[in-house]
């Protein structure tokens, strides 16, 4: 895939942030903090899984998710950089822009 013929899908970057920032909201609500991220954790999962066809990423996303002190890190969105850098290989996205 040439540097060049790179088209970004600029929805799922904003899915992909949107994801982020629910993920960092659990802090901001006192009394909330890790408990929220036991419920959260599963469904960023769930989501992340789905959104970029992949196993893997979803169960790293759930996984840095649920860790302490990892939710400042806007994995969904750093997903979509190697994604559309081609450093991630999703055969959906490489068949739409080849």
């Amino acid at each position: 895939m040439n540097i060049n013929s790179i088209k970004p899908d600029f929805k799922k970057l904003i899915i992909s942030i949107a994801l982020d920032i629910v993920g960092m909201t659990t802090y901001l609500i006192p009394g909330l903090g890790e408990s929220g991220d036991l419920v959260w954790a599963p469904v960023y999962a769930l989501i992340i899984r789905n959104l970029y066809h992949s196993s893997l990423l979803g169960i790293f996303g759930g996984v840095e998710e649920i860790l302490i002190g990892t939710d400042a890190i806007p994995s969904a969105t750093i997903f979509w950089i190697l994604e559309t850098l081609g450093i991630i290989k999703n055969k959906e996205f490489q068949e739409l822009y080849k």
